[in-house]
């Protein structure tokens, strides 16, 4: 199963059949969704769900070497529609003509994951593992790894400065004593 996205006061799961399920926590309140028109026979089930700008739920889909990035918008009646945002040339991870016919049997980009601000996602290619700003600014190779499924990529955490054995010295360093765990 894919990773949920937290957008606002919702989270969703991507269906294996193609479809969203929304749980809204504040209505208390579980409904379905679709995706962007044929998105599973366009992405082949390389998709993942994401925060988008403006915090409004997102879509990521990799087909072939290009990354759409959707995101649900309300139009002036107030019906929400996908709305494809962006796309990203991933035309520099294309493989040498000689290794073509080996890889036609996967996807020759696959998409891990997205981090929970719908900043950077992560790619498998033939090349490694690949962190991606949606921005298209930054590209850093993170991993020689080539059997990788899934990443749950998290940008940050909180710990208590009351918690018994964990000291807090600043946002970017944390104590734990000896004997905490």
């Amino acid at each position: 199963m894919k990773p949920s996205a937290l957008v606002g006061d919702a989270v969703y799961w991507l269906l294996d059949e193609g479809g969203i399920l929304e749980l809204h926590l504040g209505k208390e309140r579980l409904a379905p969704m679709e995706t962007p028109t044929h998105a599973q026979s366009l992405y082949l089930s390389n998709i993942q769900l994401m925060e988008a700008e403006a915090g409004v739920l997102g879509f990521a889909g990799v087909k072939m070497y290009s990354l759409h990035l959707w995101a649900r918008e309300a139009d002036r009646d107030g019906t929400a529609n996908w709305v494809l945002r962006t796309a990203i040339n991933l035309g520099p991870f294309a493989p040498p003509p000689c290794v073509i016919p080996r890889i036609m049997l996967v996807p020759p980009i696959k998409i891990l994951g997205v981090d929970e601000g719908g900043n950077f996602a992560f790619l498998r290619t033939i090349f490694g593992i690949f962190m991606l700003s949606l921005d298209g600014v930054l590209l850093k190779k993170v991993s020689d790894a080539e059997i990788m499924e899934l990443v749950h990529p998290y940008s940050s955490f909180y710990v208590a400065d009351n918690v018994s054995g964990v000291q807090v010295k600043s946002a970017a360093e944390v104590v734990i004593s000896p004997g905490f765990f």
